[in-house]
């Protein structure tokens, strides 16, 4: 499922009848933040079923099969911390699913992964700039990272 298709699906979602008796429910609406949260909070509890998460894990493993390919000198500076940047955006998602039903602390959570997302990308225009990757691949990676941070934003944005 693409990032788009997600996000028309949280966002373009009316609520549904049972929201209404929700506790977060103010003046018969909910901001969209309370509607994404608790639209997840309906699904299956494990945040690997969410598409945001599947896209961010498959970055993330795409920057691994790319950092396999740095020399040796450089798993510490570089290899190391964009793994574990790119990483910790999943991490950060698994939390944001955790307190799905909490607005607040989904859009904590959120923002931290999208601090992750702009850290790895700082890692990655430095593997581009060592010319350890292409500009093509760059590109492609660096698209995918606008992306997921572009959907972090939109979920934490009030109506």
């Amino acid at each position: 499922m693409s990032l788009q298709t997600l996000n028309r699906n949280i966002f373009y979602t009316p609520p549904s009848p049972s929201l209404k008796e929700s506790p977060l429910v103010r003046d018969n609406s909910l901001s969209r933040t309370e509607r994404a949260s608790l639209l997840l909070a309906a699904q299956v509890d494990d945040p690997a079923h969410w598409p945001v998460y599947q896209s961010a894990f498959d970055w993330s493993m795409d920057l691994f099969e790319v950092s396999r390919y740095f020399p040796a000198e450089e798993k510490y500076a570089l290899a190391d911390p964009l793994r574990k940047a790119s990483r910790c955006v999943c991490v950060h998602l698994a939390d944001a699913w955790r307190y799905r039903d909490q607005p607040d602390e989904f859009v904590f959570h959120l923002a931290q992964a999208d601090a992750s997302n702009a850290e790895a990308r700082v890692w990655l225009d430095f593997a581009v700039r060592c010319r350890y990757i292409t500009d093509e691949g760059w590109r492609t990676l660096h698209q995918q990272s606008a992306d997921l941070s572009r959907l972090f934003r939109q979920f934490q944005q009030p109506d």
